[in-house]
């Protein structure tokens, strides 16, 4: 069978089939760019409250309190927890394992919660701290009746000084060496007792100035309460307060000292620093301290705050039922009974050389600890997660004995156990408690990976800012989540990675000779469905 050559083709046919190949191939809307990647759409989710968080001699109280102010339980379980923690302060302290007397905690507690302006948060955390603040009340009244009393007894004082002096100066003219003596004997006898102390449980808005002499007078701690923490945080950045922001780290730790020398500020030094913390933050802003600690400026701060909650919105109901007294009063006299708690008859030991007396676990809740702490420490060493939430998560080391030792003297104080070590049903829902704190930590952190990127994402993607933009275009328009330089210069950022935008060519400097703010420009992909 003979082979047939095809016959040739010609100059033209071959252009005309290029072409023809050419307009049926897709066109790339954007030679040149990347294909951008997939940002998260929402937040990390998180389990639902159990009401069996609660410890029990407070549940009747605090589910009153979520159930009339439709809030999340959540928040007044929070707010309780640091308030307790601030009462007890390091008055005790617990040693978590049982030969080794090195590691000692105090359950000073540090904790914020997450949420939208305009929540209601406000009036919940009032209510929550409302017994703490009414102990603070009739300790300043008894301060003021100690002061009034203190000052009768110094001008008492002075009028018999000046009564044995005049007698003194008799028996000097007579020469009367016998009663001079016993004079002088008694003008020595007299002495001013000590001045007063003003107890104190809570500051609202303090100079760490003020702050080490309300220690200096308390030294068992107090709650730092900040309705909104980010003013708070804001202080520690302003010129002249750098030292505000360790002296605050420094006091979550509960048992050592502090001391400060600056020119212009003097020496300043508090034997026992002991801080509780509790405010709230909008996502907005928590976006910006967090973006921070993810990338670099990360000095232990956010971790700190353990007792750190995010919970959904709880679907709004009408509720219009009075409070429930007698909780509510029950809980109000167990806040007393912890304050006025004696560690040893609770069933503390003071080691010598020892500040104040520790508790240990029971065999049971020892076993339970163990479990828990091996556990724990083998997933973060397997874990990949952010460095900063690692960081965070394994400061539940304190977190843990704190909780534990804080439901045990509940326990012992409302008589649903007898004194001794932290028995094993404290070491529990002391265990229930960091795994529900573990979720929220990773929704935060989550959120500060993923959140303001996306969020300027969305606005690129609805071409709400010029192309190219620059920093200032999308601080100016005020957007919820960027509205702090920081945060986004961070979305900026994680935008660059992720494909969606890219630095323009510079621009000549501007007639002032200064250089020109950085623009970026938007990939166009990201207007259609590859985005």
């Amino acid at each position: 069978m003979l082979n047939v050559e095809p016959p040739p083709v010609s100059y033209k046919e071959r252009l005309f089939a290029d072409a023809n190949r050419l307009a049926n191939e897709p066109v790339d809307p954007a030679p040149g760019w990347p294909i951008p990647a997939k940002l998260t759409s929402r937040l990390r989710p998180v389990p639902p409250f159990k009401e069996t968080l609660f410890p029990p001699a407070l549940r009747p109280a605090l589910s009153d309190v979520a159930y009339r102010m439709q809030c999340p339980p959540d928040w007044p379980a929070v707010a309780w927890l640091v308030m307790l923690g601030a009462v007890v302060g390091n008055r005790c302290g617990i040693r978590p394992k049982q030969r080794d007397t090195g590691w000692v905690e105090v359950p000073n507690l540090w904790g914020a919660i997450v949420a939208e302006p305009s929540s209601l948060k406000t009036p919940v955390l009032a209510a929550a701290l409302a017994p703490l603040k009414e102990m603070e009340r009739v300790a300043r009244e008894v301060y003021r009746h100690d002061a009034d009393m203190y000052e009768a007894e110094a001008d008492v004082l002075k009028a018999r000084k000046e009564a044995i002096r005049k007698k003194l100066q008799k028996a000097a003219d007579k020469g009367n060496e016998q009663e001079l003596q016993s004079l002088k004997i008694e003008l020595m006898n007299l002495d001013l007792a000590a001045p007063p102390i003003a107890r104190r449980y809570i500051v609202n808005d303090s100079t760490v100035e003020k702050l080490i002499e309300v220690l200096g007078a308390n030294p068992h701690g107090v709650l730092v309460f900040r309705d909104e923490l980010t003013g708070l945080l804001l202080s520690w950045d302003k010129t002249g307060r750098e030292g505000d922001r360790q002296f605050y780290l420094e006091g979550w730790n509960g048992t050592g000292d502090y001391s400060s020398d600056r020119i212009g500020r003097g020496s300043l030094y508090v034997a026992s620093c002991c801080l509780s913390l509790l405010g709230s933050i909008q996502p907005d802003k928590l976006a910006g301290y967090l973006q921070q600690t993810l990338h670099g400026e990360n000095d232990g701060m956010t971790q700190r705050f353990s007792l750190l909650t995010w919970p959904d919105p709880r679907p709004f109901v009408y509720v219009d039922e009075a409070p429930n007294q007698a909780a509510q009063a029950e809980a109000v006299k167990l806040l007393h009974l912890l304050d006025e708690l004696d560690p040893i008859k609770a069933g503390a030991s003071l080691l010598a050389g020892d500040a104040f007396p520790t508790f240990h676990f029971d065999e049971a809740a020892q076993e339970v600890f163990v479990a828990w702490l091996t556990n724990w420490q083998r997933e973060l060493e397997a874990s990949d997660e952010a460095p900063a939430l690692l960081q965070h998560l394994s400061k539940y080391r304190k977190l843990y004995p704190a909780l534990a030792l804080l439901f045990h003297l509940l326990d012992v104080a409302s008589g649903a156990a007898p004194p001794g070590p932290v028995s094993r049903a404290a070491a529990e829902l002391a265990d229930q408690w960091c795994t529900y704190f573990a979720h929220h930590a990773r929704r935060v952190y989550a959120y500060g990976t993923t959140g303001a990127a996306e969020m300027l994402g969305k606005q690129l993607q609805a071409q709400n800012l010029p192309n190219p933009f620059t920093l200032r275009d999308v601080q100016r328009k005020g957007w919820q989540g960027l509205g702090d330089r920081s945060a986004i210069q961070c979305a900026l950022e994680d935008l660059v990675d992720a494909g969606w935008i890219r630095e323009a060519p510079a621009l000549p400097p501007a007639e002032t000779g200064r250089p020109r703010a950085t623009a970026y420009e938007s990939n166009p992909r990201i207007f259609s469905d590859h985005a």
